[in-house]
């Protein structure tokens, strides 16, 4: 349950596909982590952006390339921990 409370909505999407036309069409969905290649095809890491969905992404970037997977990142307990030890030790005018 913890870990549901920290979704960063981040997803790891395999695709094969040109590269520039998969950041053309996610262009104002969300921001681009990194995109590596891997076994003929790229891994991108997208964080979406307020308001957008997970269908409304694949409907996007399913137009201009071919979706091999796609899998939501949840952060671990130590991802979270550090997050919030983080925010904690921030002065509260920063």
């Amino acid at each position: 349950d913890i870990r549901q409370t920290f979704r960063t909505h981040t997803y790891l999407l395999r695709f094969t596909g040109e590269e520039t036309t998969f950041k053309n069409a996610m262009r104002g969905l969300g921001s681009l982590a990194g995109m590596i290649p891997e076994e003929n095809q790229w891994v991108a890491t997208v964080r979406l952006a307020a308001g957008i969905t997970v269908n409304q992404l694949l409907a996007a970037v399913l137009q201009v390339v071919q979706v091999q997977g796609l899998q939501e990142v949840i952060p671990g307990m130590n991802d979270i921990f550090i997050r919030q030890v983080n925010a904690a030790a921030q002065p509260a005018n920063a």
